[in-house]
């Protein structure tokens, strides 16, 4: 959700060569259908793609995992009543909700105005 796109392609990229008009300055614009046809992924790529994101959400989660289980080891140690666990997942909570409201900003709203 929070990744960069593929680079939009150039005249250059889709043809291969660069096609001139006559004038150096201006390159010549890419067809309705050449515009139309998106790069395709490389199979390393998207091996990458996929196995990059399942590293950083097993660490996050190994992460969330952490503090939560600190705040309750801290507690036993210490003698407390309250292991303020319930003040970690409000924080949780927030910080991963307005990430999926951005989220869907992103994704729905920010294309309307394009």
């Amino acid at each position: 959700a929070l990744r960069p796109h593929l680079p939009k392609a150039s005249s250059k990229d889709l043809s291969g060569t660069t096609q001139h008009n006559g004038s150096d300055e201006e390159e010549a614009k890419p067809s309705d259908e050449e515009e139309t046809s998106k790069p395709q992924k490389t199979t390393v790529r998207l091996a990458w793609e996929v196995g990059h994101r399942l590293a950083g959400l097993s660490l996050l989660g190994l992460g969330l995992y952490n503090g939560y289980s600190g705040l309750k080891l801290y507690a036993m140690r210490t003698g407390n009543t309250s292991d303020y666990t319930n003040v970690w997942w409000g924080w949780l909570g927030t910080i991963l909700g307005l990430a999926l409201v951005y989220s869907m900003y992103d994704r729905f709203l920010s294309n309307k105005s394009k």
